[in-house]
């Protein structure tokens, strides 16, 4: 199928849409995976670029933070039951941990700015912002069950959002314990 752009028209097998080309070439002659993703030099900045999928799966806390570049701060309490499913570096900027139990799973995020990071845009009947230990954090809730809270510490944002919604009290603590260890449990 041909594609019109002010730059002309292309097809598909120009583009490399045709599923035999193995790479696509961007504007600065960089071959990149056209599947999966790699992490290629910016030249300009040597910052690591993510091309392709998205989301990394990483082993570690630690290798998270060496392709963020920083030290992020994660969770120092999870509630029993939960293990650490996955940790994944988002769009080169966010780091995300996931983990689960028998009948939930909790994901928390966090990433440079004070943006909303949650990836949760689910309306919820209860939102309710609570200043705790000189942080402003805005759970949202349906009746009973806290599915998500969010908050920023003026350099970083942060968000924990739970599959089936947790007691809030829970998603508080959890919340007040992301501090700069790296308890993954």
């Amino acid at each position: 199928e041909a594609v019109s752009s002010p730059n002309g028209t292309y097809s598909d097998t120009d583009i490399g849409l045709n599923g035999t080309d193995s790479d696509i070439s961007g504007e600065n002659g960089v071959n990149m995976p056209a599947e999966g993703g790699a992490v290629i030099p910016d030249d300009e900045t040597d910052a690591p670029v993510l091309a392709g999928n998205p989301y990394c799966d990483v082993e570690s806390i630690d290798e998270a933070r060496e392709l963020l570049g920083y030290d992020f701060k994660a969770p120092s309490y999870i509630p029993d039951g939960y293990l650490t499913d996955s940790i994944t570096v988002i769009s080169g900027k966010i780091a995300q941990i996931s983990y689960l139990s028998a009948d939930d799973g909790i994901t928390y995020r966090t990433a440079r700015g004070s943006e909303d990071i949650s990836g949760d845009y689910n309306s919820y009947s209860d939102e309710e912002t609570k200043d705790v230990s000189n942080l402003s954090i805005t759970f949202k809730s349906d009746g009973e069950k806290t599915h998500l809270a969010v908050w920023s510490d003026g350099e970083n944002s942060y968000s924990l959002s739970s599959s089936g919604g947790i007691n809030k009290d829970i998603m508080e603590k959890i919340a007040l314990g992301v501090t700069d260890t790296q308890t993954a449990q």
